[in-house]
C-alpha cells in the first residue's frame, strides 16, 4: 500500500514540474501579443485652492517683495473706501502724534523689512502705549500704518541682553529671574513714559560677543511684534472691519471674534519663519506681552513665572484675543505652513 502512493506520488510530481516548465516558457515567448503591465500614475499635485489656509498664507508672503494682498481690495461705491481708511490712519495719527519717538529702534525695524522683503513698511514706536489713548498690547495697526509700544521693547531689550550674557555662562539667572529684573527697572514708576536703553542689563556689561547675540534675540522679539501687527496691514484687516460695521452697524462678526487677531498670529508666524528666526522667540513676545499686562496693573507685585502657569495662559482678556496658549499654537502654525509651502 505505502508502495503504491509512493510511485503515484513520483508521477503527479513529474507532471506538475512538466506543466510549470511548459508554463514558463509559455509565459516568455509563447504569446506573440503580451498584455502591457499597468504603471502607476502619481496622484495630481493639490491646487493652491485646496491647501491649507497657512500653507496659502505662506505661499503668498514667499513671494518678494511682500505686498499688500490682492484678495480684496478696497472699492469707492457704494461706499467711498479709501477716504475712510484715510480717515482711519489719520485719527490714529492723532492719538499717538504726541508720543512717536521719531527713528527709536529704526535699524532694528529695517533690519526686520529687509529679511523679509516687506515692501514699503509704515512703522513708527512710540514712547509707552500706556501713556497713549490706546494703552492695551505691543502695537496697534491701521490701514497702512503701523505704531509699537516703544516701554514693552526697551523691557525685551533688557531682556536680551540678560539672555546673551547667560548664554555665554557670565549669567547664571533663569529666564524668570532676567525677566523679572528687567521688569523692576523698565517698568517702574520712575520710568513709566519713559524711553529707556537697557537699565537692569547695561549694554557696556556685554562683551562683543554677547553684544551681537543681544541685537538678534532683541531682533527676534520685536519681530513677532511687527510682523504681527504688519499682518493686519497686509490682510486688510482694517477694510474688513470697515465692511463689517457698515453691514452689522450694532456690531457684527469681527466686532465680537478673534478672527483677525489670529490671522495676525499666523502670519507673524509665517514672517518669522522666512526671516530664519527661531519659533522660540515669537513665542516669547506673546508671554512678555501678557506679563507686562499684569505688571503694570500690580508693579512689583507680579512675576513672570505667574505669567506662565495654565490660568494665565488660558485666560482670554478679551473677545479680539484668543488666549496666549492659543496665540502660541497659531505662531507655530504660521511656521508650519512657512515648512509646507
Amino acid at each position: 500500500m505505502f508502495g503504491t502512493n509512493g510511485v503515484r506520488g513520483a508521477r503527479l510530481a513529474k507532471a506538475l514540474l512538466i506543466a510549470l516548465f511548459a508554463a514558463v516558457v509559455s509565459g516568455c515567448g509563447g504569446d506573440p501579443n503580451p498584455k502591457p503591465v499597468p504603471v502607476p500614475q502619481p496622484l495630481p499635485s493639490p491646487s493652491p485652492q485646496s491647501t491649507a489656509p497657512e500653507v496659502r498664507l505662506a505661499r503668498q508672503l514667499a513671494v518678494n517683495p511682500v505686498t499688500r494682498t490682492t484678495e480684496i481690495t478696497p472699492v469707492s461705491y457704494p461706499v467711498n473706501e479709501p477716504a475712510a481708511l484715510f480717515q482711519t490712519d489719520l485719527n490714529l495719527t492723532r492719538m499717538l502724534y504726541a508720543n512717536v519717538i521719531p527713528d527709536r529702534y529704526s535699524a532694528t525695524l529695517s533690519r526686520l523689512a529687509s529679511r523679509t522683503q516687506i515692501n514699503g513698511l509704515n512703522a513708527q514706536v512710540v514712547n509707552d502705549l500706556a501713556c497713549s489713548p490706546v494703552p492695551f498690547g505691543g502695537g496697534i495697526a491701521g490701514a497702512d500704518a503701523v505704531y509699537l509700544d516703544g516701554k514693552l521693547l526697551d523691557l525685551m531689550a533688557d531682556i536680551a541682553n540678560g539672555l546673551a550674557m547667560k548664554a555665554s555662562g557670565r549669567l547664571s539667572a533663569s529666564l524668570s529671574q532676567i525677566v523679572d529684573t528687567a521688569a523692576a527697572q523698565q517698568l517702574s514708576f520712575a520710568n513709566f513714559c519713559v524711553p529707556s536703553a537697557p537699565l537692569a542689563f547695561p549694554d557696556a556689561m556685554l562683551t562683543p560677543a554677547e553684544l551681537d547675540r543681544s541685537v538678534e534675540i532683541f531682533t527676534q522679539l520685536a519681530g513677532g511684534i511687527l510682523f504681527h501687527e504688519f499682518g493686519h496691514v497686509w490682510a486688510r484687516h482694517t477694510l474688513l472691519q470697515l465692511r463689517d460695521s457698515i453691514i452689522n452697524p450694532q456690531g457684527g462678526f469681527f466686532a465680537y471674534t478673534s478672527a483677525t487677531e489670529d490671522n495676525a498670529d499666523v502670519i507673524s508666524g509665517v514672517l518669522s519663519a522666512k526671516a530664519n528666526h527661531e519659533s522660540t522667540y515669537p513665542k516669547m513676545m506673546i508671554d512678555l506681552m501678557t506679563f507686562a499686562y499684569f505688571y503694570r496693573r500690580s508693579p512689583g507685585a507680579v512675576f513672570f513665572d505667574q505669567a506662565l502657569t495654565w490660568q494665565a495662559q488660558l485666560q482670554q482678556m478679551e473677545p479680539k484675543h484668543s488666549s496666549s496658549a492659543q496665540r502660541k499654537m497659531l505662531i507655530d502654525l504660521g511656521f508650519s505652513g512657512w515648512a509646507r509651502k
